[in-house]
């Protein structure tokens, strides 16, 4: 693997905080939603907040396999994480992450029994500049 296409994708990865995350339903279809990407780490480790009553755990709860895509049409350019979600309810991990701006959806805040934390971490990431290397996307982990 190339280390600047690497570093490419992972300051792709990081330059938007909007992201469609895909999971398995009961019924194993495809289930997806947007969502506000909290952090990526350098391993392309992805981490979300979110409402511990949704549906979306529910499915992760069952299948823990899941997909995240981010675009830039301006740019050409997407990424594509396949991998597994672990969902978070430690109190450490959620002040780490804790975003005051929250509490709108937490009103009692980082200590809020519905606000978890979910940590994807991808198994295979795919990125794909058009404009600079064409429609194939490469694999970069």
């Amino acid at each position: 693997m190339d280390a600047v296409l690497r570093s490419e994708a992972l300051a792709f990865a990081r330059s938007g905080n909007i992201s469609v995350l895909a999971t398995v339903s009961k019924t194993k279809t495809a289930t997806a939603r947007v969502m506000q990407v909290v952090k990526v780490d350098d391993d392309f480790t992805v981490w979300y907040s979110s409402y511990g009553a949704s549906e979306k755990l529910k499915e992760l709860k069952t299948d823990p396999k899941a997909c995240i895509i981010m675009n830039n049409c301006a740019t050409t350019s997407d990424i594509r994480l396949y991998g597994a979600i672990d969902i978070l309810t430690d109190q450490a991990t959620k002040e780490k992450l804790w975003q005051e701006e929250w509490t709108r959806y937490y009103p009692k805040g980082k200590t809020d029994p519905n606000y978890v934390v979910l940590k994807f971490t991808a198994d295979i990431v795919e990125y794909r500049n058009m404009a600079k290397y064409g429609m194939m996307a490469t694999r970069v982990k």
